[in-house]
């Protein structure tokens, strides 16, 4: 009898419905899907990817749509639904040993399926913007991956089965001595990722800040023009959504990320992009940050945003070699994959 350890599973993998895998842009999960997708496929798996647009992955894929809709779709329900039931089509076809959804509708279904069902949970679950309510609810059939630590504290009584730290390919950056010319703030532009509150740190340290990002949401366009764009002024620099390319050029010439958000940051990917660049973080202490961040090596984490513009000067001193060091050894996409197929034999029929 073969150790179960040893062969090939059948794994199919659901992302969200509003961003091509991987994005062009912004779409974290989307990101984290492509590198998880494209790894278990070089472990040797046969993988199924359910997504949106056109196809970039190495796996056997199913569109639900053919052009990613993006999440200012006019009619986001009947999006959901229909990703959902294709992907449940696909599941009862396929019937896969395991299923991966990175969606929360998929898993209204999940309790139907031939097969078990893990679900990575990818938002907060403390807070206004908390989903824990309906985490609740869903079919015990499910198993539940946190990202951190920090949703294993602010929700303990959901049915989790593991915890895994998003991860990123690793690849060669321009400089890991860093030019350090600007302070860098990339993600969406939303009063909860506290853009704002970097503006004005930014402006405290005396430093030129580049902000890459744009709305995803028609709350966030208002946010943009309400409270963002009056905010804009010399030496605060809006450059708008940019490409993996730029992102690298944008990373090689920071002398820090900064990222201060309001809500309980589930994980916060751009952690990792940027460490693992050799560009340290500047963070207020939410959510899984602290986790994430080693103080003074890959970052200087704040309890109030006063005190964000002396770490942002403090951050522009801390070698980028060394930080690039610790945060590859912690976000290297092949642990996230090999954690991943942990769970994924664990959940298997003894």
């Amino acid at each position: 009898m073969r150790k179960q350890a040893q062969f090939p599973l059948r794994i199919l993998v659901v992302s969200p419905p509003y961003y091509e895998v991987p994005p062009r842009g912004y779409g974290g999960v989307e990101r984290v899907c492509f590198a998880l997708v494209e790894g278990l496929v070089d472990r040797g798996h046969e993988v199924t990817l359910v997504g949106v647009g056109p196809r970039h992955t190495k796996a056997h894929y199913v569109p639900t749509l053919p052009v990613a809709p993006t999440e200012m779709a006019d009619d986001p329900v009947t999006l959901e639904v229909r990703h959902a039931l294709v992907a449940a089509r696909v599941i009862r076809d396929l019937r896969p040993d395991i299923v991966h959804d990175h969606t929360i509708s998929g898993l209204l279904s999940a309790a139907d399926h031939p097969c078990p069902t893990v679900a990575t949970v990818h938002v907060a679950l403390a807070g206004p913007d908390s989903f824990a309510e309906i985490y609740q609810s869903i079919s015990p059939a499910v198993g539940l991956v946190a990202l951190s630590d920090s949703q294993l504290r602010d929700a303990p009584d959901l049915n989790w089965i593991g915890r895994v730290h998003n991860g990123i390919p690793l690849k060669p950056h321009k400089g890991i001595e860093r030019k350090a010319h600007h302070v860098l703030y990339l993600g969406r532009i939303s009063a909860t990722k506290g853009v704002d509150l970097a503006i004005a740190a930014a402006r405290a340290a005396k430093r030129r800040l580049v902000i890459a990002g744009d709305a995803t949401t028609k709350t966030e366009n208002d946010y943009i023009a309400r409270t963002f764009a009056p905010l804009l002024c010399q030496g605060v620099e809006w450059v708008g959504e940019i490409d993996d390319a730029r992102k690298c050029d944008l990373l090689a010439e920071a002398g820090c990320l900064i990222l201060p958000p309001r809500w309980h940051e589930p994980f916060g990917l751009v952690v990792a992009e940027a460490t693992t660049a050799g560009v340290p973080v500047v963070a207020l202490r939410m959510g899984a940050l602290p986790e994430l961040l080693e103080e003074g090596v890959t970052g200087v984490l704040c309890d109030r945003p006063d005190e964000l513009p002396g770490a942002i000067n403090r951050a522009f001193r801390l070698p980028g070699s060394v930080c690039r060091a610790r945060a590859e050894r912690r976000f290297d996409a092949r642990h996230m994959v090999a954690e991943y197929e942990q769970i994924y034999r664990a959940c298997l029929p003894r």
